[in-house]
C-alpha cells in the first residue's frame, strides 16, 4: 500500500509542470514531519520517526529528529490474558538528495538510527508476566521526497537496517519461569512509513 503510493505520486509527477521552476527545498528550510503508517493514518508511528522536525542543513543535505510514542490495550480472553503495550522512541536521521533538487521528485541517500524503550505487562488468572525492552537500531536508507504542493511534501525511503534488543522479563507465581535478560540481533529490510512533512 505505501509503495503504491508511492509509486503513484512518482508517476504523476509530470503533470505538475508547473511547480518544475521553484527549487524543491534550500538551506535553512525547516519542516515539521509526522509519520504516517500504513496501516491506519491514525497511529503515529516510530519506524521513520513518529512526529518531529527536519532541517535543511545545505540545500542538499537534510537532518531530522523526531519521537514516536504507542499505547497498545491486550484484552483477550481467559487463556490469553489482559494487559498493556507501551513504547517511546526516539529517531534520528541524515539524507542527502542527489540531483539538481528542482521540480516535484527529490531522491536521496541517507542514514538513520533509533533508540527504543517499551514494557509490557499480561495478567491470565493468578500469573503476572512483565517485560522491558530497549533496543538500538542503525540503517542505511535509499528513498524519495514528493513535493504535494508549496510547502508539503511526502516521502518514503527503502532501508537495511540491524537493531539490537535487549529484554528483561519476570514472571509469578510460574515457578518454571525465571526472571533474566535477552539479548538479540534482527538484521533486514523494508519500506518506512510515509512521511508528510509541512515547511515553515
Amino acid at each position: 500500500m505505501r509503495l503504491a503510493t508511492l509509486a503513484a505520486l512518482i508517476l504523476l509527477a509530470p503533470a505538475a509542470s508547473a511547480q518544475r521552476a521553484r527549487p524543491f527545498a534550500a538551506k535553512g528550510d525547516v519542516a515539521l514531519v509526522v509519520g504516517l503508517s500504513g496501516d491506519t493514518f491514525t497511529r503515529l508511528n516510530p519506524a521513520f520517526g513518529g512526529i518531529g522536525l527536519r532541517y535543511r542543513a545545505t540545500d542538499g543535505t537534510v537532518v531530522g529528529a523526531s519521537v514516536g510514542f504507542q499505547v497498545q490495550s491486550l484484552d483477550g480472553d481467559d487463556q490469553s490474558g489482559n494487559g498493556s503495550q507501551r513504547s517511546v522512541s526516539l529517531a534520528l536521521w541524515n539524507e542527502n538528495h542527489l540531483g539538481r533538487r528542482r521540480g516535484i521528485v527529490s531522491p536521496f541517500l541517507g542514514a538513520g538510527a533509533t533508540f527504543r524503550a517499551g514494557r509490557q505487562a499480561q495478567e491470565r488468572g493468578p500469573e503476572e508476566f512483565s517485560a522491558t525492552d530497549y533496543s538500538v537500531g542503525v540503517g542505511a536508507l535509499l528513498g524519495a521526497e514528493v513535493k504535494l504542493a508549496r510547502g508539503v511534501t511526502l516521502g518514503a525511503a527503502y532501508t537495511l537496517g540491524v537493531e539490537v534488543l535487549t529484554r528483561s522479563f519476570s514472571a509469578t507465581p510460574d515457578p518454571s519461569q525465571v526472571p533474566g535478560d535477552q539479548t538479540s540481533v534482527r538484521v533486514g529490510t523494508g519500506l518506512t512509513d510515509l512521511h508528510l512533512s509541512v515547511y515553515f
